[in-house]
């Protein structure tokens, strides 16, 4: 088979090139999907952005993206890739004279690009998909959910930098502020806080697109954990989600944390997939 990966660096093109293979394959490839959504000119320009797409025949048969945050440089690929097109991968990259610094993929893909790079390197986690179809399978918990707002920014910042310090998510720090003022001025609620007792315990984080949700940051700081907020919360915010005509909503979790896996499956999460991330030496 011969494969061709095309460079993009009008976003409408390739809005429209990439999307009409991800439209039919969102489930598997939600992160990626609503990545795409969510891009403008000022973010593609602020993280150096690069944008592929793969061909087979004049065909889309995949999509390849670097949109994390600057200094990292992380490729994400779509579910599934070809084995035969990571060669072609890798020359795309080196004629872009792009270099990556670590691939989020199926693992077969992740270590064949690296494999493919000439380059070693060192697993950061694997992740385990999940989608909710249903509503949640829990009562939820005493307390209420609301969105967060400006007035939460400092707290919020202090919980963010837990959640990737727990996590141990490639982020800069230093753009934590920048980042949680512009998601609390979105029109649509991003950070939703559980409160009990008057008193704010937990948070999330969800963006909506048409009938399509992805769940990203969940966190209760130490000294709030194990009564059952971040479960009440969950439960609260896929109900809200799902009353807005989301039917499906995603999310990941680290294989390696068995304290959030099984609090997505009580919720009725099921699994539908795994990658991993590797860093690249």
């Amino acid at each position: 088979m011969t494969y061709q990966i095309v460079c993009f660096k009008d976003l409408a093109a390739f809005r429209a090139a990439s999307l009409k293979w991800l439209l039919p394959r969102h489930t598997a490839n939600n992160s990626l999907y609503l990545a795409i959504e969510r891009m403008n000119e000022a973010n593609l320009s602020i993280r150096a952005s690069w944008l592929a797409v793969l061909y087979q025949s004049q065909v889309p048969a995949g999509v390849a993206i670097i949109h994390s945050p600057l200094p990292y440089r992380t490729v994400l690929l779509s579910q599934p890739w070809p084995v035969e097109a990571l060669t072609p991968l890798a020359a795309a990259l080196r004629e872009s004279a792009v270099v990556p610094s670590g691939v989020l993929a199926e693992a077969s893909a992740a270590q064949g690009f690296a494999a493919a790079l000439k380059r070693p390197f060192r697993s950061r986690f694997t992740l385990i998909q999940y989608v909710l179809q249903r509503p949640p399978q829990v009562p939820g918990g005493p307390g209420q959910m609301r969105p967060g707002t400006a007035a939460d920014h400092a707290l919020l910042c202090r919980w963010i930098t837990g959640f990737i310090n727990d996590c141990r998510l490639a982020d800069d720090p230093t753009r934590l502020p920048a980042d949680v003022a512009d998601r609390l001025a979105r029109a649509q609620p991003f950070y939703w806080i559980w409160e009990a007792g008057g008193q704010p315990v937990a948070v999330a984080s969800a963006t909506a697109i048409g009938d399509c949700a992805r769940i990203g940051t969940v966190y209760t700081p130490p000294e709030r954990r194990r009564r059952g907020y971040a479960e009440a919360l969950m439960a609260a915010l896929c109900r809200h989600l799902q009353s807005q005509g989301v039917s499906q909503i995603h999310l990941d979790a680290d294989l390696a944390n068995p304290t959030s896996n099984a609090l997505y499956r009580r919720l009725g999460f099921e699994a539908i997939g795994e990658r991993v991330e590797l860093i690249l030496a």
